[in-house]
């Protein structure tokens, strides 16, 4: 049983390895995506004040909302890198539509951005 599954899964990334190689714009969102995910990485890791508590998520109309741990933090972009990869084997399954590829790829690369726009939000409000 594990042999066609380990079939079908070199056969998937044998067809993103193909995409990629092709298509220029595709490399330039994963890319794009990824050097973003890392990013957040590190802004988060050095940028948040560790041992004490920290803001996690602040509201303009009710102030600070949620308080945690620097660890907490690292929940975004755990997901955000979740995202990536998942989009990435959907995009990898759909077998011959190149737009819904490259739709998943750009909402990624979007999502990565947002995920790190509130990144430096987080990293601003708690050194303030």
């Amino acid at each position: 049983m594990a042999i066609p599954v380990l079939r079908s899964f070199t056969a998937l990334l044998s067809g993103l390895r193909e995409f990629y190689s092709k298509h220029r714009p595709a490399r330039f969102l994963l890319f794009g995506s990824i050097i973003f995910n890392i990013s957040l990485w590190a802004i988060l890791w050095l940028g948040v004040p560790a041992g004490s508590d920290i803001i996690l998520h602040y509201n303009i109309y009710f102030g600070v909302d949620s308080i945690g741990n620097q660890w907490q933090t690292l929940f975004s972009p755990a997901w955000g890198l979740v995202i990536l990869l998942v989009n990435n084997l959907i995009a990898g399954i759909v077998s011959r539509d190149n737009i819904s590829k490259y739709f998943l790829l750009g909402l990624a690369a979007f999502i990565q951005l947002i995920l790190l726009i509130a990144g430096v939000a987080t990293v601003i409000i708690n050194r303030v």
